[in-house]
């Protein structure tokens, strides 16, 4: 799923020149867990626990899990299991090819007291001093106090939360084919934002609360083609949930999944993981999306060709932000320039199991974390 998928296909080398792809983040003994074609599934439809086979390192065993997925459970309470072979984690993760000489990015400060650290990353197209740059690794930090979170009721949903932050020291980094710069943005020109009601997280600006970037926007015009005016103002659940399949709400991360609420007569259900995430800027959390990088609409593409898929109508940021955001090396600009437009064209799509064509599921996506780190800590 994602960029990666889309490289992986599409790109004669993908691993022998530079690279930033976003995708679905699996951690999985026996994928697919279901089984495919030739290569068989796990008893259960899920994936081996790791239990019993540590990765070897100089400091120890390591164990990695697959915690957050979509889950299907069925009738008679004969078992859960993980309810797609491809698109079943919520989980989203970054990977990148660069030279071995490449530098790392400076590790975040973090002072006394007791503080919340808001990480967002991505990969995105725009400008930074003038540099412009496509397809880079694009990190958001934003360190602040847990007490410098606001609410108030979200516009979507009257039942559920608007929080922001406003005060903190923000940088982005760039991360270009290796090439590395952090930026410090002027106090107050950022903040994070996350609408429970809509599900969708991210940084806003005086620009646009969703802008510069969002995570978890619906991939499709809202209201309609005709009067779609303002990005992000519904999360992708909403595009899913009212199909007759609801499991497809699940498919575009962590946050489309909180979107929906399953009923105890339901056959899908959130993981235990996801469910224990709390919905707050102001506790350790893990929220995952499609990532807009846009200061205004996206162009509305034709209907994708795939019924059994929603149908994903937005494409590429339409036009730059009306000015920079203010840092201490220049300004920053980001304009979405992939958006839904990836095709994987002439090659076989496996029901269920990979892209539609074209859209979001070719896209990127990100991941936004809270970090609370306690004074004592």
């Amino acid at each position: 799923m994602g960029t990666a998928e889309y490289a992986a296909i599409n790109y004669p080398n993908p691993l022998n020149s530079g690279l930033s792809v976003t995708g679905t983040a699996w951690s999985c003994i026996g994928f697919p867990p279901q089984g495919d074609l030739g290569l068989p599934g796990t008893a259960d439809g899920n994936c081996t626990p790791p239990d019993t086979y540590p990765l070897l390192s100089n400091i120890g065993d390591i164990y990695i899990y697959q915690p957050y997925s979509e889950v299907e459970c069925f009738s008679g309470g004969t078992g859960c299991n993980i309810a797609s072979n491809h698109s079943g984690s919520t989980n989203r993760g970054v990977f990148l090819v660069r030279s071995k000489s490449s530098a790392s990015a400076p590790p975040p400060s973090v002072g006394h007291g007791s503080q919340v650290v808001y990480t967002l990353q991505t990969v995105a197209d725009g400008s930074l001093g003038g540099h412009s740059f496509r397809q880079a690794l694009v990190t958001f930090q934003m360190i602040s106090d847990p007490r410098a979170v606001t609410s108030k009721t979200s516009p979507v949903d009257s039942t559920k939360t608007l929080y922001e932050n406003h005060s903190g020291y923000t940088t982005v980094t760039i991360d270009d084919n290796g090439k590395i710069t952090t930026a410090e943005f002027e106090q107050g020109e950022v903040f994070a934002r996350y609408d429970t009601g809509a599900q969708v997280v991210g940084f806003g600006s005086r620009i646009s609360p969703t802008y510069p970037v969002a995570l978890n926007c619906s991939s499709s015009a809202y209201p309609s083609d005709g009067t779609y005016t303002a990005d992000c103002e519904r999360g992708e659940g909403w595009s899913f949930l009212t199909y007759s399949d609801p499991i497809y709400s699940f498919r575009p991360g962590i946050l489309a999944q909180l979107s929906y609420t399953p009923t105890p007569a339901d056959y899908l259900a959130w993981s235990p993981a996801v469910a224990a995430l709390p919905q707050s800027l102001s506790q350790n959390t893990l929220l995952t999306g499609p990532a807009h990088t846009c200061a205004g609409v996206y162009t509305i593409l034709p209907a994708g060709s795939y019924v059994y898929y929603i149908p994903t109508d937005l494409g590429v940021c339409a036009n730059p932000a009306p000015h920079g955001l203010h840092t201490n090396r220049g300004s920053l600009y980001l304009q979405d320039q992939i958006g839904g437009t990836n095709s994987l064209g002439n090659n076989q799509i496996v029901i269920d199991e990979s892209a539609s064509d074209p859209g979001w599921d070719l896209g990127n996506s990100g991941y936004f974390h809270v970090e609370v780190i306690r004074g004592d800590d």
